[in-house]
């Protein structure tokens, strides 16, 4: 057996005073009165019980036991298993007589220790001629004392101190990867709430750190001072610093305002005090900081419940996020009012739940922060886009068309323009009122997106006007193939739009930059002028044609299309331009605008769609070569 518990072979003795000595308690020990009936209560010697919590605030406890070493080559130690204890000291004899004592505790230096370490930790002695009997005085103030305390081989010390350690590590190793990673975002996007979680996270691994004994141990080994109050100092810090997150994310201000009052007394009460306890630590000071983390649980919980009910979905995932934290704070201050005993929850179960609240919080916190960095986005994109379609806007158009034309002076290409005007709009407006109309506004708005490529920018420039920025370099055809295309599409029905109803487009196509623009070909305010001019003179001059050039040579042909009409080609042009009028042909036959086919005579070129006449304002399309005309 490589490990002993000596809780049911030791006999206890309280001392009221705790200024007692060694030769005092063998005196008390060995006097004929000490053995008691197991029903004695704890006054003067007895028999200790496994778990059994004692009030030793200005008092001292000695314990005794006996051991005997029947494996030489076997080092043994004695482990007190509570980091935070104030002052442990362990006394034996020698065969000469002599008293060895060792000493370990908080209100000691790690260089006072017998053996420095986490815990409490004694050489037990190594003589194996006869049982060697053990005095050990435990001083511990304010906090009900029943640690556990057990003998090992330096084999399972070292085996159940690698064990912790990996965990710990593992721990700590999370903790401060969440504190560098929000304290990036928090700095990269400008989000104060990520500040604040890392802040969080760092005062609860901070508090682990004093709790654990890791702080005395590896940070601040002389300072007997803070080494003895941290562990109730660091507690009640974090308590503040959660009730000041929640706080931050749910701002209870908006909802209630005595409920937001009371959270900032909370803190101002919980910061006092641990200021007083780290300054002048008092059992009353104790008492209070216990009461107020049990008020300032149920506060934040109440809180979280109230912005649950006013529709705040991300508090529910705040609320779960502090669930583990908050279950796990109530054995160590169960503990502190002695209801629970010294044990593996009262130590280890706010690490366990720190270790599962710091990653559901920091989801919960990205998901906020998210729906909040949307609506910062949105609120931003409305400065550079239309708030009804989404499309850049027109001083957003402009500046990309100035750098598009610096590029294209650069490396000696044009670029598209098509200006695109939604000609019944103030009609739909009219007869079927103001939201049909944004609703083909819209319509238009997603054709020109089903268009273009990643790199060109559509754009809605005023009232029913758009526009679209084909970056080059790009010829004359493939520009009207565009507008072509976008013809096409606007003339699909919708069932967003009322029976009969379709978009009547007016589209402008030119080839940027255009010397005769003033001369000016990079200058896009000019160029952008331009266009505007030459678009709305074309439109006033021939508003039945619905694709025009502005100032490149048209090689575009045009013609109301009714029932059986012919058009006849000249020489071997006819499949090219039959060719060429499938695709949209192809589209326009599976609208769901009536029944019938469309179909190609190659002989005449004729097209036809039996049972209905199109409707009059449609209009078919083909790019000829030059010196190509229909006769």
């Amino acid at each position: 057996m490589a490990r002993v518990s000596i809780s049911e072979f030791t006999r206890v003795w309280i001392d009221e005073s705790g200024k007692a000595g060694v030769q005092q308690a063998v005196e008390v020990f060995d006097a004929p009165a000490s053995i008691a009936p197991p029903a004695t209560p704890l006054a003067g010697v007895h028999r200790r019980k496994e778990g059994q919590p004692y009030d030793l605030h200005g008092k001292a406890m000695w314990l005794q036991f006996s051991a005997h070493n029947l494996q030489p080559a076997t080092r043994w130690l004695f482990q007190v298993e509570l980091p935070t204890t104030d002052l442990v000291t362990l006394f034996y004899q020698r065969a000469d007589g002599s008293w060895v004592t060792q000493s370990a505790g908080d209100s000691l230096p790690q260089s006072q220790w017998a053996l420095r370490s986490r815990y409490p930790l004694f050489n037990l002695s190594d003589n194996t001629g006869m049982p060697v009997t053990y005095l050990l005085r435990v001083m511990h103030q304010r906090v009900p004392y029943s640690a556990a305390m057990h003998i090992y081989s330096d084999f399972e010390l070292i085996e159940s101190r690698q064990t912790q350690n990996l965990l710990l590590g593992g721990y700590f190793g999370m903790s401060l990867a969440v504190v560098l990673m929000c304290l990036v975002s928090g700095l990269t996007l400008r989000y104060g709430n990520y500040l604040r979680y890392a802040t969080y996270v760092g005062i609860l691994g901070l508090t682990q750190v004093a709790f654990l004994g890791l702080g005395a141990q590896y940070f601040t080994p002389e300072a007997v001072g803070w080494n003895s109050v941290s562990s109730f100092v660091m507690p009640t810090l974090s308590v503040a610093a959660a009730l000041w997150l929640v706080r931050a994310l749910v701002q209870p201000g908006q909802f209630s305002r005595w409920l937001d009052g009371w959270i900032l007394l909370l803190i101002t009460v919980l910061s006092s005090l641990l200021v007083i306890e780290t300054v002048w630590p008092t059992m009353l000071g104790f008492r209070l900081s216990n009461g107020l983390t049990m008020v300032a649980m149920l506060s934040l919980y109440l809180v979280l419940w109230r912005s649950t009910r006013l529709g705040d979905v991300n508090a529910r995932w705040i609320a779960l996020g502090f669930l583990p934290i908050v279950l796990a704070g109530l054995f160590p201050v169960m503990r502190n009012f002695g209801w629970v005993s010294t044990g593996f929850l009262s130590q280890y179960a706010v690490t366990i739940g720190s270790a599962v609240e710091v990653p559901l919080l920091l989801f919960a916190l990205i998901k906020r922060s998210s729906r909040q960095r949307d609506v910062l986005v949105r609120e931003h994109a409305l400065k550079q886009q239309d708030a009804l379609t989404g499309l850049a806007d027109e001083r957003r158009f402009v500046s990309k068309l100035h750098s598009s034309l610096l590029r294209a002076r650069r490396f000696g290409h044009r670029l598209g323009i098509l200006h695109v005007c939604l000609a019944n709009h103030v009609h739909i407006s009219k007869e079927f009122g103001e939201q049909t109309a944004n609703t083909a506004l819209l319509l238009t708005a997603n054709q020109l997106r089903s268009i273009c490529r990643e790199i060109d920018m559509p754009a809605r420039l005023e009232g029913q006007q758009f526009a679209l920025l084909i970056e080059g370099p790009v010829n004359a055809a493939r520009v009207i193939e565009m507008a072509t295309h976008l013809l096409a599409q606007s003339l699909r029905p919708s069932d967003l739009l009322p029976v009969g109803t379709q978009a009547k487009l007016l589209i402008s196509a030119a080839m940027l930059p255009d010397e005769q623009a003033d001369g000016l070909s990079e200058d896009a305010t000019t160029q952008y002028q331009w266009l505007l001019t030459q678009a709305e003179l074309q439109q006033q001059s021939d508003s039945k044609k619905a694709i025009r050039s502005l100032n490149f040579k048209n090689y575009l042909v045009s013609s109301r299309i009714a029932p059986s009409s012919p058009c006849k080609v000249s020489g071997n042009m006819r499949s090219f331009i039959i060719w060429r009028m499938m695709p949209m042909l192809w589209r326009y036959s599976h609208t769901p605008c009536g029944s019938g086919l469309i179909h190609a005579n190659l002989g005449k070129a004729s097209v036809r769609r039996s049972s209905q006449r199109l409707p009059a304002s449609s209009l078919l399309y083909s790019t000829l070569p030059p010196g190509c005309k229909i006769s």
